[in-house]
């Protein structure tokens, strides 16, 4: 009973057109400007250290915001802020034998920064394109290659991306809200 339940349940929540509150990205800083990431490179540590975050605000459930910086084609941590047990953690308190930005070695896989103007803003706010998008392959916290691709061009970037969340095949571009 409890399955078909969290079937019914499940089959509801998809279907509406829900409107939760956008949560918050990490930033990125890159030759001089800052943007936003879609990717979440610290939750591999976070979740190897069974470390879990207060929640902060409806914009921001899991509890914490990461900045990051690629410097001599390297992904470094540079700042973190969080709540746990009532208290602000910050860098420090994560990596106590840091002296500054942390290399993030344990990160490989693709970061995808959004840079610029807001260009397009559908479903509710939660996907966005911007004026350029740099596409980075890190491996290591190496970076192996980087692809700048701009708009509207980016505009495929954002719909595979969003397919890949949604778990279906999207255009953005139809999406009426």
């Amino acid at each position: 009973m409890k399955t078909i339940l969290l079937f019914i349940i499940t089959i509801a929540a998809t279907s509406m057109n829900l409107h939760a509150t956008v949560q918050a990205s990490d930033g990125l800083s890159y030759n001089g400007e800052r943007g936003f990431i879609h990717e979440n490179p610290i939750s591999e540590i976070l979740s190897k250290r069974k470390i879990e975050f207060e929640m902060i605000s409806t914009a921001n459930y899991a509890g914490y915001t990461a900045g990051w910086k690629i410097a001599d084609n390297k992904l470094y941590l540079s700042s973190f802020k969080g709540r746990k047990g009532g208290e602000d953690k910050d860098l420090k308190w994560l990596y106590p034998k840091s002296e500054g930005d942390v290399l993030a070695d344990w990160y490989s896989g693709d970061i995808h920064l959004f840079l610029g103007e807001v260009k397009l803003r559908k479903i509710h706010g939660h996907v966005v394109v911007t004026e350029r998008i740099f596409i980075f392959e890190i491996k290591n916290g190496i970076v192996q290659s980087s692809k700048e691709i701009k708009y509207p061009q980016n505009i495929e970037t954002v719909n595979k991306l969003t397919s890949k969340f949604l778990g279906e095949e999207i255009d953005i571009r139809k999406v009426e809200y």
